[in-house]
């Protein structure tokens, strides 16, 4: 099984170019990527890219060389530290002349280092990458050429990847076109790491609530979409969202986990675990199992259904010791 998983990796990194230059794109600063940043050609709209950090030094710069070697011709980038004491502030020192504003000392937690962020900005274009994930080659490119097609689309967002500590892939999660419904039953359908939205319903709608701690993505989403924000999916890998024991939600994921269900019960006015939820989340998970079949996506339903087999052998295994 573990052999199986591996060709598929490999096939997806034959597939994905991107996916195959991940490693070698964040390993180390692009020169041509420092030149179109520092000549702000104003074809495309501005994008600005804030990262909230804290005690991540060992990612942090990854993130931040996967955000200048985009080579966006009209990038804004911010990072906000909230007081790191494991070295994160050299790593910032050494691209400030590629920085529009950093900043670190203490904050209110990751919601409003975000927030705070997004107040220096001027972007018309807003994504937030955490300090331990990293964009695609080649992401912001093609998300500044669909805003600037589309003025219409609020919210765009693609597919995501896993990484490990070392860069390695280890899953891919395939997402689908927006379905209001499917949002709400299913719970929080949008890979953050690879979401960008409007500065306009933003701000509109008061940014991110800075009480919220875990699933800030999933609140923020459901207010644009009561505002009648536009969702659009786009069928590509935008983002590599990073595995490891120190990550917020793995190092306290029944926290984590509470928090969506709270938050989730919240927006429907229902009760957690309600049944009505439960019986349409099950629904909208066959149908996007549907939806990958119908459109002969056999390589992603291989990768699923392997790592359903995968989870449950570990529970069987665990159940039998």
């Amino acid at each position: 099984m573990i052999k199986l998983k591996k060709n598929l990796i490999r096939l997806a990194q034959k597939q994905n170019p991107g996916l195959a230059r991940l490693k070698e794109f964040i390993s180390e600063l692009d020169s041509a990527g420092c030149f179109a940043i520092r000549s702000r050609n104003h074809g495309l709209p501005r994008i600005s890219i804030v990262t909230p950090s804290f005690n991540q030094g060992r990612f942090l710069e990854r993130t931040i060389l996967s955000v200048i070697n985009q080579n966006y011709p009209n990038l804004e980038y911010i990072i906000i530290d909230g007081g790191s004491t494991d070295g994160s502030r050299e790593i910032i020192k050494k691209y400030v002349d590629y920085l529009t504003y950093w900043i670190s000392r203490k904050d209110g937690g990751q919601s409003e280092a975000i927030n705070n962020g997004f107040k220096r900005s001027t972007g018309d274009v807003l994504a937030w990458l955490n300090s331990d994930d990293v964009y695609l080659p080649g992401t912001l490119n093609a998300v500044g050429r669909l805003f600037d097609e589309d003025r219409l689309t609020g919210v765009f967002y693609g597919d995501l990847v896993h990484i490990d500590e070392h860069d390695n892939l280890i899953n891919m999660i395939k997402d689908v076109p927006f379905n209001k419904r499917a949002f709400l039953y299913w719970g929080n359908d949008i890979n953050q790491s690879a979401a960008f939205f409007r500065r306009t319903p933003f701000f509109k709608i008061d940014m991110l609530r800075e009480h919220l701690h875990y699933s800030m993505d999933y609140d923020l989403w459901f207010r644009m979409l009561r505002a009648d924000v536009k969702f659009v999916y786009v069928p590509s890998f935008l983002a590599a969202a990073r595995i490891h024991s120190g990550a917020k939600t793995i190092q306290d994921s029944k926290s984590a986990r509470s928090a969506t269900l709270s938050l989730k019960a919240e927006i429907l006015n229902i009760r957690e675990n309600d049944l009505y939820s439960g019986f349409w989340c099950r629904i909208y998970r066959v149908k996007r199992f549907v939806r990958f079949a119908l459109n002969g996506d056999a390589f992603y339903l291989c990768w699923v259904l392997l790592n359903h087999l995968s989870g449950f052998w570990r529970k069987l295994c665990c159940f039998l010791e």
